[in-house]
């Protein structure tokens, strides 16, 4: 139907019609006429509805209203139809009934199939192991990436701090950060990965270590370097001097240690990568 008003008010007429017949005689062609409007309107809502045909259900819909319009008009002409005549609309009256019972369940019928349809949970596609393996791989992979993009930079300020007998807080904020990620489980998740990484954490935490050692914390000393961003935290890297104690470690101590730290770094960027690249073939 149209509109839902529409449907609903021929739906209260018909009805009123109905008990009306019950209780006094309605003239037949009136009722035959009504019944085929009935009918239309039945199938234009199966066209529109079931066949999603909106150029033919417009079509039907205003046949429907013909019929229904000319169905009061014969109530002004109080004429009786002759006996063949009068068969004839008894006839084709029935016929329109049943017709738009028949169009009326099988309308019910496929927008109750429609609605078993939409309820029916969506199976997911069967995810395999090695696909799981795979999402793995390329998402260990990235993360790897981004987090070598922030060594490499770092490794760029390292010889304009070192080589003067400085340090900067590049390292020990790069640390603080993942082991906080680390720490929440990630950002590997391949035993053999997290174990490297591990490794890396354990010696970039004895690197920042004697760099934390040797930073002289006056402000004063403080050199703006530049700023690097960790995923999506923006650091600011400033340059601090150096504070020699006798006997206690020195920058060269920090650079050799730093040094043995980007080598576990590097294992671990080989074993990922080897990782990714196999599972990408394959």
């Amino acid at each position: 139907m149209k509109t839902p008003k529409i449907a609903i008010a021929l739906g209260y007429g018909y009805v009123f019609i109905a008990l009306l017949r019950w209780l006094i005689e309605v003239p037949t062609l009136f009722i035959a006429l009504l019944s085929i409007a009935a009918a239309l309107f039945t199938l234009q809502d199966f066209l529109s509805e079931v066949l999603e045909s909106e150029k033919w259900s417009s079509r039907v819909f205003g046949g429907s209203l013909l019929f229904l319009v000319t169905s009061i008009v014969s109530l002004l002409f109080d004429s009786q139809p002759s006996e063949s005549l009068l068969g004839f609309v008894q006839r084709a009256g029935d016929f329109a009934t049943l017709l738009g019972l028949g169009v009326v369940v099988i309308t019910i019928g496929y927008k109750e199939k429609a609605k078993v349809s939409r309820s029916e949970p969506i199976q997911d596609k069967q995810v395999s192991s090695i696909d799981i393996v795979k999402q793995m791989s390329d998402k260990e992979y990235t993360t790897m990436m981004e987090l070598n993009d922030v060594v490499t930079r770092l490794k760029k300020i390292d010889p304009q701090v070192f080589g003067y007998g400085q340090v900067h807080n590049g390292w020990s904020v790069f640390y603080d950060i993942l082991v906080d990620v680390y720490n929440s489980g990630g950002p590997f998740y391949d035993g053999l990965n997290r174990q490297l990484f591990r490794e890396f954490l354990k010696s970039l935490d004895d690197t920042t270590e004697i760099i934390t050692t040797l930073a002289d914390p006056e402000p004063g000393t403080y050199r703006d370097l530049n700023s690097i961003v960790i995923w999506d935290i923006e650091i600011e890297i400033y340059s601090q001097h150096s504070i020699n104690y006798r006997g206690g470690p020195t920058v060269q101590d920090a650079v050799t240690k730093l040094a043995e730290t980007l080598k576990h770094w590097e294992t671990l960027k080989v074993n990922v990568t080897k990782q990714y690249e196999h599972y990408r073939v394959n």
